[in-house]
């Protein structure tokens, strides 16, 4: 979906791309264009990064901006399609990551180094506080993938919701565990609420999001998916 946006995008551009020698236009009103027979072209020694006889063509409509400035801007406008051009074209389509949740990402790789210091603070707590009995075979599951920042909120109103040991240190800590958990990381802990015993499990399969599995009895699962709805 995203090339295909991308290739009509930059026809709509440049519309003198579906006249190029070997193009073809999609019904998308995308245009492919073959440049070569095979697709190994060799690069002789002494040709310049845009001396190949096969992209002239191309770099007659192009121009060789979108190959050389950084990824979407120059100074007389932009090389690429700019966000805005995707989400007019495709609401649906996905943008691209934006420099806040970039950010999330790095302060995930950040807080790595934290994470042994963190976990094992958990674990001390663990040994400090009356362990919960164990999960009834009526648990209902609400599960979940949730980006950090909501993640973090949501977190928020569930310690709220269920207080008990997630009403105090053990809470915080915990939080501070999941948001430093290494990528492709997940571990669980059982906790005491004031509905009982829940089991919180989390995976961390990529920078800027958390896989939240929550454990419980009804009233949790009802508050969980009241308030991820929400």
């Amino acid at each position: 979906m995203a090339a295909g946006l991308e290739l009509k995008l930059f026809v709509q551009r440049w519309p003198d791309l579906a006249n190029v020698e070997g193009a073809r236009t999609l019904e998308s009103g995308a245009v492919l264009i073959r440049t070569t027979e095979d697709p190994w072209v060799e690069v002789l020694p002494d040709q310049g990064r845009f001396d190949a006889p096969w992209m002239q063509p191309i770099l007659a409509v192009l121009g060789t901006d979108p190959f050389t400035e950084p990824y979407g801007w120059v100074k007389d406008g932009r090389a690429v399609p700019t966000e805005e051009d995707h989400l007019a074209a495709a609401p649906r389509h996905t943008p691209r990551p934006t420099i806040q949740e970039l950010k999330l990402a790095e302060g995930r790789k950040r807080g790595q180094d934290r994470y042994p210091t963190t976990r094992l603070r958990r674990l001390k707590l663990d040994d400090e506080r009356a362990m919960p009995v164990p999960l009834g075979a009526g648990a209902l599951e609400f599960s979940t993938d949730l980006d950090v920042d909501v993640f973090e909120a949501f977190w928020k109103l569930l310690r709220r919701e269920l207080k008990g040991d997630l009403q105090g240190t053990y809470g915080t800590v915990l939080a501070q565990e999941i948001a430093t958990s290494p990528l492709q990381h997940e571990e669980e802990t059982l906790v005491n609420t004031r509905h009982g015993s829940v089991l919180i499990h989390w995976f961390i399969g990529d920078y800027d999001v958390v896989g939240i599995y929550i454990y419980g009895p009804k009233p949790v699962n009802d508050w969980c998916w009241k308030h991820f709805e929400a």
